[in-house]
């Protein structure tokens, strides 16, 4: 993904993915896919790293933190 929020694909070229969720995205990609490259395709896209979070304020340790997708770290 470039800074733009634009993916770059093969076949399709560049898809919009800033401020789309990940369905949509793939919803997207399926889309451009279906005009004139495959039949039916299925697009399975996921979100490697997310960007950090940052706590401030009083609390008792500050600072940057990665995120966790989930309870286990995903």
């Amino acid at each position: 993904m470039t800074g733009s929020g634009l993916v770059s694909l093969p076949l399709i070229g560049e898809v919009k993915a800033a401020g789309l969720t990940l369905g949509q995205f793939q919803t997207a990609v399926q889309a451009a896919l279906s005009d004139g490259y495959l039949k039916e395709p299925r697009v399975n896209a996921e979100v490697l790293t997310f960007r950090p979070f940052y706590i401030l304020g009083e609390v008792t340790k500050p600072g940057t933190y990665p995120y966790n997708g989930g309870p286990d770290g995903v």
